[in-house]
């Protein structure tokens, strides 16, 4: 029995030691920035850029991609590749072999490697007053009926009455499946307007996102309705 019991505690300290961690690749800054500011429509659309000008925001380094070379590299490595994200410069990655963690480290554009596995025990929150209170509010009344108490909920009376009223606004909605959105009635009129703008299923990596869940209906058949009021 106790030989059992030695070998199972062998099984899976084995098991743990080649277990996945997800790992943050931070990398050095961005190479070819000023081919990229010169011809900004080939990190950016055009819908975009006019946003930008609209609002007076400048191109920065985080719209300039991550380079593919950088990319391909990181890949040729024994860890599985999840994604990366140009606005921090990071890539993610998933790790079995822990020296693979110092190979990563050693790249010429790698600035560092850091695991995503986390004690937040001693982490400390500061709560923070909302961004737009020093705005210079607009005078607007808005009757918002059924919606008025999800209004409230989260604070959006303020940017209402600031000018921001969701017009001619692109809304993501990232959640775990919306099954039914391209056939139930209740979505007809977003289909019919063509306001279903894209759909990508970021952990299979598909087009379809009917699977998985149906929480993402359900959030746009409850709010949807009531954000439209006020659009």
């Amino acid at each position: 029995m106790k030989k059992i019991f030695t070998f199972y505690i062998l099984f899976f300290g084995v098991l743990f030691s080649y277990a996945q961690d997800l790992y943050l690749v931070k990398l050095k800054p961005k190479e070819n920035t000023a081919n990229y500011f010169a011809n900004p429509l080939q990190m950016l659309s055009q819908r975009a850029l006019d946003r930008r000008t609209k609002y007076n925001i400048q191109l920065d380094e985080k719209d300039i991609p991550i380079s593919t070379t950088r990319i391909q590299e990181i890949k040729k490595l024994n860890l599985v590749y999840v994604g990366q994200t140009k606005w921090l410069n990071t890539i993610m990655v998933e790790i079995t072999n822990p020296s693979i963690v110092t190979t990563l480290t050693n790249l010429s554009f790698v600035e560092s490697v850091k695991t995503m596995v986390r004690n937040s025990s001693g982490a400390t929150f500061q709560k923070k007053e909302p961004k737009w209170t020093d705005l210079n509010f607009k005078k607007a009344d808005y009757n918002y009926g059924y919606a008025e108490e999800f209004i409230n909920q989260i604070n959006l009376k303020a940017l209402h009455q600031a000018g921001f009223i969701g017009k001619g606004v692109f809304v993501g909605v990232i959640d775990a499946g919306f099954p039914g959105v391209n056939t139930i009635s209740a979505f007809a009129k977003l289909r019919s307007e063509n306001r279903i703008f894209d759909t990508y299923d970021f952990v299979e990596k598909k087009q379809n996102v009917d699977g998985a869940d149906s929480h993402g209906q359900w959030c746009c058949l409850q709010w949807l309705p009531k954000l439209m009021i006020i659009m």
